[in-house]
């Protein structure tokens, strides 16, 4: 074993020796195992596979070439791997971790920590504490563990994971998949075609440019679509969804659901309590139970589940605009759509579309003589696949 003083350091490092003789030049192509003390230290492997440990102190450790092992132990240390895939530690405190090139493994462990891939297909886990965490180029897996965590997946298709706490996840470039586990999170999917799943808790998911795919899980959660032909699933919670540009699938799930199509040619699936609104484009409203809709603009389709119990409500009728389809497994005998007029208790006239005696489908504000009856039909067993001319 030898003592090494790095002047004009003040604090220095030890050097155990890994080879059997004794080597006094320590060429820098062996592997070498350097240790820190209690104090500041700065710690340099070659370009083989080193040990590095910082120990207790405020620790500059950087690994070169080679598949390197970096511990930072306790204290605020900044840890490089450079080129190889290597492993960096960060132990205790604030620290700064930088896997640069090679496929690397980072963890940040206690305290709040900044980890950076940079290049390769890197693993970064965040621990305890409020980390930030960069994925850089390549195909990373990112996992902020606990606390409020902010994760930027950047170049690549990453996979990102918020962990406890209320975390910001940020895909960016590439088609991400992005988790926010527990707690209230904001996931946002930028470019690419990305699945968001906002797990459980309160959380905001936008899935930006490309054909995204987002799930609200547990929680009253904000669904976003964006540009792009998005999917989005509200999950339990009272949800709301928007799709945006595209053509879009929107689904609110459990719960009283806000669900807007927005532009392009968009499926809305809305059950007891929810509310539905087409926007433009040329929309498919699968509706069962009490459920309020708008069409919106353009020529759009209406499915009512006539087997489910509940009243629809259409608060934008416009004669000879939309279709309306009223759905069953067997259609009743002698089924004929009939129309009602009735008092709405605000001033005003609703009419009831009924058949068999049974009200499916409620017009608010719209008096029988003004609609057109040819609107209407009973199917089936088969959706609609077009609106009313």
């Amino acid at each position: 074993m030898e003592l090494m003083f790095l002047l004009p350091l003040l604090l220095v490092g030890f050097l155990i020796d890994s080879n059997s003789d004794d080597d006094d030049d320590n060429p820098a192509d062996s592997p070498q195992h350097l240790q820190g003390t209690e104090g500041d230290d700065i710690l340099t492997g070659g370009t083989a596979g080193d040990t590095l440990e910082g120990g207790a102190g405020s620790d500059m450790l950087t690994g070169n070439g080679g598949r390197d092992l970096v511990d930072g132990g306790e204290g605020d240390d900044t840890l490089q791997g450079n080129a190889g895939d290597d492993t960096l530690l960060g132990g205790a405190g604030a620290d700064n971790l930088r896997g640069l090139g090679g496929d690397d493994d980072l963890h940040g462990d206690d305290g709040d920590d900044t980890l950076a891939g940079d290049n390769g297909n890197d693993t970064l886990h965040g621990g305890l504490g409020e980390d930030f965490l960069f994925g850089g180029v390549g195909e990373d897996q990112l996992h902020g563990d606990g606390g409020n965590d902010v994760l930027h997946g950047l170049a690549g298709d990453d996979d990102v994971h918020g962990g406890a706490g209320d975390d910001r996840l940020l895909g960016e470039d590439g088609d991400d998949a992005l988790f926010g586990d527990e707690g209230n999170d904001t996931l946002l999917g930028g470019l690419g075609d990305d699945a968001l799943d906002g797990g459980l808790g309160n959380d905001f998911m936008l899935g930006g440019l490309g054909d995204d795919t987002l799930l609200g899980g547990d929680g009253d959660d904000r669904l976003m679509g964006e540009d792009g032909d998005d999917s989005l699933l509200g999950g339990a919670g009272d949800d709301i969804l928007r799709g945006g540009n595209g053509n879009d699938y929107l689904d609110g799930g459990a719960g009283a659901n806000l669900v807007t199509g927005g532009l392009g040619d968009d499926t809305l699936i809305g059950s007891e309590g929810d509310t539905l609104g087409g926007g433009e484009g040329e929309d498919l409203l699968l509706v069962s139970g009490a459920v309020a809709l708008s069409t919106g603009a353009g020529s759009d389709m209406v499915e009512i589940d006539g087997d489910a119990d509940g009243l629809a409500t259409v608060t934008d009728y416009v004669a000879g605009q939309d279709g309306y389809a009223i759905v069953f497994d067997v259609i009743p005998p002698s089924a004929t759509i009939t129309l009602t007029q009735e008092a709405n208790g605000s001033g005003g006239v609703d009419t009831l579309v009924q058949t068999g005696g049974e009200t499916y489908l409620r017009l608010v504000g719209t008096a029988a003589n003004d609609v057109q009856l040819a609107d209407f039909s009973i199917v089936q067993d088969a959706p609609a696949t077009a609106a009313a001319a």
